[in-house]
């Protein structure tokens, strides 16, 4: 069948329908037309939100709360019973630098609202300005808990010899275990 036989059946139909059918009919079409150029994108865009939506609550009742999470971030401080094995490479750091530390101060801090002790080294030390700056930072390198808190220095006019006091805080996770009858 050809479309110039198609043609007057259509024609018929079309004539047969009446004003109300063509009306109905334009009216359908119109309405497809709204579908496809308003509607369905909107459907898509609906379906594509809803399905983002889904994801984005399925990665939030993943992610850990925030209680979780600053456990987790304490947890990358060392623990106090490491400190030893750091006063050592404390120690090691100036004799490699060729410094000489003289009389050491230490005192140990609970940190107020954290649940993490603060351990503060005051050292007067003799040197050069090189050796002074590979020991800061071999010291700084090797401990990624410590904190430089403060540094003054004085030098000898008649000689290269730097006399500098540093104060480093280091801070830990509490590990210790109470006493035996001890109250909390």
């Amino acid at each position: 069948m050809n479309a110039t036989a198609l043609y007057p059946w259509v024609r018929w139909a079309w004539q047969r329908l009446g004003s109300a059918g063509r009306l109905g009919i334009w009216l359908l079409l119109g309405a497809l037309v709204l579908w496809l150029v308003q509607l369905r994108p909107r459907e898509d865009r609906l379906r594509t939100l809803q399905e983002q939506e889904r994801t984005a609550r399925q990665m939030q009742a993943a992610q850990p709360t925030k209680v979780d999470a600053l456990g987790t971030f304490y947890r990358h401080f060392p623990a106090f019973s490491t400190l030893p094995d750091q006063l050592a490479a404390i120690d090691n750091a100036a004799t490699s630098a060729d410094m000489a530390v003289r009389e050491s101060e230490y005192r140990l801090q609970q940190v107020t609202g954290l649940p993490l002790l603060r351990y503060q080294v005051s050292l007067p030390m003799d040197g050069d300005y090189p050796s002074l700056r590979t020991f800061l930072k071999t010291v700084l390198d090797h401990s990624p808990n410590a904190v430089l808190d403060e540094v003054r220095f004085d030098r000898d006019e008649a000689s290269d010899v730097v006399t500098a006091r540093l104060r480093f805080s280091f801070y830990y996770r509490d590990d210790r275990q109470a006493a035996p009858g001890a109250k909390p």
